[in-house]
């Protein structure tokens, strides 16, 4: 199991060499994953209404985006296991940009301090943040699905 190499994840779904409880393997790490970072986040609240807002609506319209352009880029050539494709190269993608968030949530506290920005200001530039991420993730998935069917 890849929780880093996505290359290498999508070196094996391009060749078939993924078991059935390998794929339930994926499935179930991003179902704790998803859950572990749901909690998480219900540690931090956010104060500023609007910008949650903002954010929610936006990530739902990337979803959505994201969601059909992966598709696509599966069916091209024939692609097949869309779903247990995208939740097995989520997982070392979405570990990564876990990774890469906390290194910037730090950043942003420290410079925050240092700078003296206000809460509402660290709110809007977290909603950018995690759009673009959100982003990201997909961003990846999609170039991964190109290369398996290819």
């Amino acid at each position: 199991m890849f929780i880093w190499k996505t290359t290498e994840l999508a070196n094996e779904i391009k060749e078939n060499t993924l078991t059935e409880k390998d794929w339930k393997q994926y499935y179930l790490a991003g179902a704790i994953l998803m859950t572990i970072s749901f909690y998480i986040a219900l540690l931090e609240a956010r104060i500023n209404t609007q910008s949650l807002i903002v954010e929610a609506v936006l990530m739902v319209v990337i979803a959505v985006i994201g969601i059909n352009i992966t598709f696509k880029t599966n069916q091209n050539n024939n692609g097949s296991n869309f779903v247990a494709r995208i939740i097995a190269l989520s997982l070392p993608i979405i570990i990564k940009s876990t990774v890469f968030l906390v290194l910037f949530f730090i950043a942003l506290g420290v410079v925050a301090e240092v700078a003296e920005l206000s809460t509402e200001s660290i709110d809007w530039l977290m909603v950018i943040f995690t759009v673009l991420i959100e982003a990201l993730i997909f961003w990846r998935i999609n170039v991964h699905l190109n290369y398996i069917n290819t």
